[in-house]
């Protein structure tokens, strides 16, 4: 129960039954209700149409009408009105049907006492609400999965906000419904909308414009999430009032990360006034909408930022294939330039041959008539000067020959057992290993994967220069090696007092260098003062 009045209305044509009605509601203790009595189906409507009343109590058969249809006529008009069927014994199947139809309760009048007329009423009235409130989370729940339906199919941002005013129009029967998107300033650069056509024009010329009423600057500049403008508004310059007189407007932020998007305008229908409960619907509609905006926006800077991602790759890729034909380029022309070098280096060897073996003949013919006429031990120093000049020549003539075909006549890696390489290399250099007494040792040397005739000549001219320019009566030769890591370094160590010629410059050391090239080796020289001159090269481990 409740102290408020409640307004009741009965419609009933039998004098009889309407009095002992009236007489049952006066003997409910505290029940304050404001009665109105009609008998007949037209004055009922009347009734209706010119106020409002908590619950009503019809009568199916009146004068004006009779059965279902009675019933039918009054809840088409007044829908929101919780009714309560009486009905006799003969036609209680007809009030059941009417339940069915929308009635909340009906009673039979031979039954009814003070009590149950009472409850049915109150539980009609709390059935009616219930229903109404069932019916308005429908609706709510309609309009949200119709939005976030929106937010999945549409990709254009105009079409997205233009089809959600569409949508609160259908769904919720406002008067206007209008989105406007702000750019970076907070300016409105898109206002779109839906239901009166002149009035969303209007409002759209006025926000586009920068005329803003101070309810819009307010809703802009401010933290609130949402500002009620009511038909009593003196807003100034406000299109509230203006253009839409006696109708309830909210302005809803759409808002999403801290980022203003823009607002949502609803203005609702001249007799109808806006609760928290459809404030608190615009603010989700907002909140999807702001989410789906920033969501654009996240989409569409990564986009842009792929797009850049993409023309950079492009430019890159360009660049590289560009220096790649320079890079190109520039290997044909060492190449060429290699081969000419090695073409002059094999000319320039053979020419200097005939030459040189002419001198050379000449100082053996001058050396045998010295020794003929026994001259003095000047001039014999002299000679021996000129064939051992003659005699080194002749080897930096095969030097420049081996280089000039370090590329061209190279053969193919194969695995070879470097002691072997030393055994040859004594053997090649047997004759100038007995007459100077030199001593060749060696410590146990790995298998590695090479040309072996180029390694060969590698350590033959090291160890042929180290016997030729040799400084102590019988020179020593000693060849090693050790694994670091993925290479082995093996060294050539003399006993030399001093640097030795080869191979720190000239000939030699080129043609050095280029054999270990090929060999994606290295090679360097490490001279130690009063012991001796080091050689160290490199080749990989056997693969």
């Amino acid at each position: 129960m409740t102290n408020t009045s409640l307004k009741l209305l009965m419609i009933e044509d039998n004098p009889g039954d309407a009095r002992l009605i009236q007489e049952m509601l006066s003997e409910a203790d505290g029940a304050p209700f404001d009665f109105e009595h009609v008998d007949g189906l037209s004055k009922g409507l009347g009734c209706l149409a010119a106020g409002y009343f908590d619950v009503l109590l019809l009568d199916l058969g009146l004068p004006d009408s009779q059965g279902l249809d009675t019933f039918n006529k009054l809840h088409a008009q007044s829908p929101q009105v919780p009714v309560v069927i009486l009905t006799g014994l003969d036609d209680a199947s007809l009030a059941y049907k009417a339940v069915r139809n929308g009635a909340q309760d009906y009673l039979v009048k031979s039954q009814m006492n003070s009590n149950l007329l009472i409850r049915s009423m109150y539980y009609a009235m709390e059935r009616k609400r219930a229903e109404s409130n069932i019916t308005q989370l429908n609706r709510d729940l309609e309009t949200v999965r119709n939005v976030d339906k929106l937010i999945v199919i549409e990709k254009e941002r105009d079409s997205l906000l233009k089809k959600t005013c569409d949508t609160l129009i259908h769904t919720r029967g406002y008067d206007t419904a209008i989105i406007g998107f702000l750019d970076n300033e907070n300016n409105f650069t898109t206002v779109v909308g839906s239901g009166l056509e002149d009035k969303v024009l209007s409002i759209r010329e006025h926000l586009i414009s920068g005329h803003l009423p101070s309810c819009v600057e307010n809703a802009l500049s401010g933290n609130d999430p949402f500002l009620m403008v009511d038909k009593y508004s003196e807003c100034e310059s406000c299109f509230s009032r203006d253009d839409y007189p006696n109708r309830d407007t909210v302005i809803v932020r759409i808002r999403h990360a801290d980022k203003l998007f823009g607002l949502l305008y609803v203005s609702l229908a001249a007799d109808i006034a806006i609760d928290y409960e459809e404030v608190e619907l615009l603010m989700e509609v907002a909140g999807d909408i702001g989410l789906a905006l920033h969501d654009t926006e996240v989409t569409k800077a990564r986009k842009q930022a792929e797009k850049e991602l993409q023309q950079a790759h492009n430019e890159l890729k360009q660049h590289m294939g560009e220096q790649k034909e320079k890079l190109a380029a520039v290997n044909e022309e060492l190449k060429r330039s290699a081969a000419a070098l090695d073409q002059f280096a094999y000319i320039t060897s053979h020419d200097l041959e005939e030459p040189l073996h002419m001198v050379s003949n000449t100082v053996q013919l001058i050396e045998q008539q010295c020794n003929k006429d026994q001259p003095n031990n000047e001039i014999r120093d002299l000679v021996g000067y000129a064939r051992d000049g003659t005699s080194h020549m002749q080897s930096m003539i095969n030097y420049l020959h081996d280089l000039s075909q370090v590329s061209s006549n190279g053969k193919p890696f194969e695995p070879v057992n470097c002691e072997e390489i030393v055994a040859q290399v004594c053997d090649d250099l047997k004759y100038e290993i007995e007459k100077t007494g030199a001593v060749i040792t060696n410590d146990a040397l790995p298998t590695i994967k090479v040309d072996a005739s180029q390694i060969i000549s590698l350590i033959r001219y090291r160890v042929e220069n180290a016997i030729m320019f040799s400084n102590i009566e019988k020179p020593h030769i000693h060849i090693s090696s050790q694994q670091n890591g993925t290479e082995w370094i093996f060294s050539v160590r003399d006993n030399n007092i001093g640097c030795g010629d080869y191979p720190g410059s000239g000939i030699g050391l080129a043609f050095g260098e280029k054999i270990l090239q090929r060999h994606r080796g290295r090679i360097w020289i490490e001279p130690e003062p009063g012991l001796g001159t080091m050689l160290y090269f490199t080749i990989p481990v056997l693969e």
